[in-house]
């Protein structure tokens, strides 16, 4: 079958681009950024998805998704992933092409974008009930051998050394730390082995307007005396244990040595500094 037939059902991204406004048309496609749920002005939840096709593999297709419950929307499991959209209705703002999902009219699917993956989608529309079609495994394999090079452009941006401002990322990290502030605001501290570029000037300006400091807990007096005496004995334990491995007499000549060094006393005079602003910040 000529891969023009097999795509008479569905439309590549180029066509629905020269189809009228307003077209109610079908879409199957590699799902390249995929946005953060919201609650929309009304009741409804959406998401917005970047789509590409052998037709526009950058910088990709927007469609926005919309339904009642959060849980409805789709869950793409990973960037690359194919998204199987049907009677998804062509809008234009500003210029710029969109198809919006309406849930009373439209249904989805999606499957695994990998290659050799299964070829049954991993999650389907409950709004309304989605129609395979014959078109379905055959584009999804055309789309799963479609060059990895715009998967590669994303991937760059999944580095928080190449992240930009005013822009939507998906971002793959560590979590170091997560706090409550006074204002029960959430902030998360994160780190994927790279260093973020420097702040822009707008952001730099934000911040002056509305800065996130990190909170500071003085710990009881009792804590901090506590954790003190647990460094110094592993210290002395640590000292102790190496210099048991010589005799009486070699132990004695080493441990007077040793304390007539400058860095056991620095040692001790910075223990002691630091004890005592502990002590006065209490």
């Amino acid at each position: 079958m000529a891969a023009s037939s097999r795509r008479s059902f569905y439309l590549t991204i180029r066509d629905i681009r020269n189809s009228p406004i307003g077209s109610k048309v079908n879409l199957i496609a590699k799902a390249i950024e995929i946005g953060v749920p919201r609650k929309s002005g009304g009741s409804d939840y959406f998401l917005t998805l970047k789509l590409v096709d052998e037709t526009e593999p950058t910088p990709g297709f927007s469609v926005n998704i919309f339904e009642d419950n959060l849980e409805k929307l789709p869950r793409i499991k990973f960037p690359g992933d194919i998204i199987s959209l049907q009677c998804v209705e062509l809008n234009v703002y500003g210029g710029d092409f969109f198809c919006t999902f309406k849930r009373r009219i439209s249904s989805f699917a999606l499957f695994d974008g990998k290659a050799g993956g299964d070829l049954t989608p991993y999650q389907t529309s409950l709004t309304r009930r989605f129609l395979a079609s014959n078109a379905d495994e055959k584009l999804v394999l055309q789309l799963r051998a479609l060059s990895l090079r715009h998967q590669q452009e994303v991937f760059k941006t999944l580095l928080l050394c190449n992240i930009e401002s005013d822009k939507q990322l998906d971002i793959v990290c560590k979590v170091l730390d997560v706090y409550k502030t006074s204002t029960n605001d959430w902030i998360v501290l994160v780190w994927d082995g790279t260093d973020s570029p420097v702040l822009l000037q707008n952001d730099l300006d934000m911040e002056a307007k509305s800065p996130i400091r990190p909170e500071l807990y003085d710990l009881p007096r009792e804590v901090c005396g506590e954790v003190w005496c647990r460094v110094l004995a592993k210290f002395v334990s640590f000292v102790l244990q190496i210099l048991m491995y010589y005799t009486e007499k070699e132990f004695m000549k080493i441990a007077l040595h040793l304390m007539s060094t400058r860095l056991f006393q620095a040692f001790a005079i910075h223990l002691l500094l630091i004890l005592c602003l502990a002590d006065t910040q209490h």
